[in-house]
């Protein structure tokens, strides 16, 4: 009797749940968390903070229009050999307030051939109840996603100035359920980056935060710590940087961009909120691949600002006049455009309605802020 006491004793204690060992991050100096800044939450100074106010009321800004120009929608950066992989690029994926995200074919036949996708999911995936200039995914937004590309051919980008909106927790809790449903994620402060089959070092940093002191986010003025300095490897920055709601970039970015262009192979950001030039730089005969902004991908506030993003897409293999260099052969991009069926009036913590309405993604010939553009 008493051994058959002791075995179900036994058994108890190995179906019971087991203290899990406590991840070596939480004793890191970044791993704190911050007080939640809700009125206001803008990083600028006073100077920026009434720029951004004027832009987003009477609409972007033109200024610097004749310092950048766009390259044609399809083009051969350099000559390569056949292409190793084939790469694809999106702004930010904003909340959609209420909107049920679809991609329209023309979008999903532009992706179809891609290897990867890497966008910039701005703001938290959480529960709580969120504040009017946080934001705030639903879970849904994990299956709209899918729908375009399985979760496995995403890379998503978790640093950007609404990262701390809810706090480490949250964060945490965002980067950890990505994981779980299969999607590749970068951006805390201890994945800043992402190494796509031990050649395409993706790097991700912040030039903004809304919220003081949120350090476990990754860092716009740490990506050099994240650069691999080996000819094999082909590093493309991703930043989250520039001015929201200014058509063209300020000469102080371009100048950044070209000096950071000398080592990095590749740039594509985001953060604007429209769409900036993408274009091309030489650097020691290697034609460089440069997009400022690819805008918003989705975006459910229906502000025509919002409505536009660039998508692009890229090869990028060994070059024919030096196989020991890798570079971006052919080149296409797109503008696209949120279309929705329904206005929807702002609500506080809106979820999706069980029956639509609907905010449609898709491919458009046409910009209105750039007409010139075809």
């Amino acid at each position: 009797m008493a051994q058959e006491v002791d075995r179900e004793k036994e058994e108890i204690v190995k179906k019971s749940p087991k203290l899990r060992p406590k991840p070596e991050w939480m004793d890191e100096p970044w791993a704190v968390d911050h007080k939640i800044q809700k009125f206001f939450p803008i990083p600028y100074s006073k100077k920026e903070v009434f720029r951004w106010f004027f832009n987003r009321i009477f609409g972007p800004s033109k200024r610097f229009k004749k310092k950048t120009q766009f390259i044609p929608h399809e083009l051969t950066l350099n000559k390569t050999f056949t292409p190793d992989y084939k790469i694809g690029f999106v702004g930010d994926i904003m909340k959609m307030f209420g909107y049920e995200l679809i991609f329209h074919e023309s979008i999903k036949n532009f992706f179809k051939d891609v290897d990867l996708i890497v966008g910039n999911l701005e703001g938290i995936l959480t529960l709580q109840p969120g504040f009017v200039a946080a934001q705030r995914h639903e879970d849904d937004i994990m299956r709209q996603l899918s729908d375009l590309r399985p979760p496995e051919k995403w890379l998503l980008c978790l640093s950007n100035n609404h990262s701390g909106d809810f706090g480490i927790a949250d964060f945490i809790f965002q980067l950890d359920r990505l994981r779980w449903e299969g999607f590749n994620v970068f951006g805390r402060k201890d994945i800043p980056n992402y190494l796509y089959k031990e050649t395409l070092n993706f790097v991700s940093g912040s030039m903004w935060s809304n919220q003081d002191n949120c350090n476990y986010m990754s860092h716009f003025d740490e990506i050099d710590d994240n650069f691999i300095r080996d000819s094999k490897i082909f590093n493309i920055l991703y930043p989250h940087w520039n001015y929201e709601y200014e058509l063209y970039p300020r000469p102080k970015i371009m100048k950044k961009a070209k000096q950071l262009l000398k080592k990095w192979d590749l740039i594509f950001g985001h953060h604007p909120h429209v769409v900036q030039p993408i274009t091309r730089i030489d650097c020691n005969g290697i034609n460089k691949l440069l997009a400022y902004s690819g805008g918003n991908f989705a975006a459910g506030l229906p502000v025509k600002a919002h409505k536009y993003g660039l998508i692009m897409k890229c090869d990028i293999g060994q070059l024919l006049s030096n196989k020991s260099q890798l570079a971006v052969g052919n080149v296409e991009w797109r503008f696209t455009k949120a279309n929705n069926d329904q206005k929807l009036k702002y609500k506080k913590n809106m979820r999706k309605p069980v029956d639509g309405p609907i905010m449609s993604i898709e491919i458009t010939s046409e910009n209105d802020f750039f007409p010139d553009i075809k």
